[in-house]
């Protein structure tokens, strides 16, 4: 029987990090989501999990026709081992929000027709202050029409604004949903052991991947990148600096430029944008989402074996 990994990423949860330094470097894996060697899979990932539908009957043609085709891929392969992966299906503030849930349910009903193919499911998940923290920061168009500063966006918790965003990041009932639609239980890590433990982090996606393959080289770059994880965070508001520029440039229809980091520095240095962009949470809105989250952190801790993380890294 195929093994089928499916990686659900969730925005700013080290998606891209795991796409580009390991799942896209295993051996006897067949890496899916390769833009370039799966053309034709990319641009039906790009219609069923981006775009907006024109109609419930073109979706459906989408889904079906990315089903055909990933079942034929896997079918027709050597390998017997598969990851796909894309930070698109949880992003629930940009692209399809909770339509993309349906999608997937779909396809996934699609492949298990198939009886040789066995399908599992990953994500990584991280302390949800945090990960608002960071989406608020680095998607500031998204949300720089409705919110001054990130304290004042996690206040506005419960407002249909961004309502699909706030209650899908409770990871257990996503969870919860894959069970009761396909029968399948997510397997989570915390984006905070990778961060503090990338050994141990490593071991545990062998595990959960059925990796059986010597995995030290991919360790230590694991461990060698974990600094560039920390620059790319730190870095977070020259990426702010720069996108807002861009913004500011289309209103007189001036696109895409590269802009020199010098540029930013003088545009920071002399107070051009708001400054709470950049903001701390403050304590009562940590409090808030660590509370409102709570029972959820506690039935995935339960579930994934992974209590003493959790409380480690204060989700409870």
């Amino acid at each position: 029987m195929k093994l089928l990994i499916i990686h659900l990423g969730y925005p700013k949860a080290a998606s891209t990090f795991l796409q580009k330094k390991v799942f896209s470097k295993l051996k006897g894996y067949e890496y899916l989501s390769d833009s370039k060697k799966y053309k034709d899979l990319y641009r039906l990932k790009r219609k069923v999990f981006y775009t907006k539908p024109s109609d419930t009957l073109v979706k459906n043609n989408y889904i079906q026709d990315f089903s055909s085709k990933l079942n034929k891929i896997i079918n027709n392969s050597k390998e017997e081992k598969f990851i796909f992966s894309s930070e698109a299906i949880l992003n629930f503030y940009r692209f399809n929000g909770e339509l993309n849930l349906i999608s997937l349910v779909e396809i996934i009903k699609n492949l298990q027709e198939n009886t040789n193919i066995k399908i599992k499911l990953l994500s990584i998940v991280r302390r949800q202050d945090e990960m608002l923290h960071s989406i608020f920061t680095y998607s500031y168009d998204v949300f720089r029409g409705s919110y001054n500063d990130i304290n004042s966006f996690i206040n506005d918790f419960g407002s249909p604004n961004f309502n699909s965003l706030f209650k899908n990041l409770d990871y257990s009932k996503i969870d919860k949903y894959f069970m009761k639609n396909n029968s399948i239980k997510i397997d989570f890590l915390l984006l905070e052991h990778l961060k503090f433990n990338p050994k141990e982090f490593m071991r545990d996606i062998n595990r959960l991947i059925e990796n059986t393959s010597n995995i030290d080289d991919i360790s230590i770059e694991i461990i060698n990148s974990n600094s560039m994880m920390h620059k790319k965070v730190m870095n977070s508001k020259n990426f702010y600096l720069m996108s807002d520029l861009h913004h500011r440039l289309k209103k007189f229809q001036i696109y895409r430029i590269l802009i020199p980091a010098r540029l930013t520095n003088l545009i920071k240095t002399n107070n051009f944008l708001n400054p709470k962009v950049f903001s701390e949470i403050d304590e009562e809105s940590v409090g808030l989402i660590l509370r409102e989250y709570k029972e959820g952190n506690m039935s995935l801790a339960k579930n994934n074996n992974f209590e003493d993380q959790m409380i480690k890294y204060k989700y409870i």
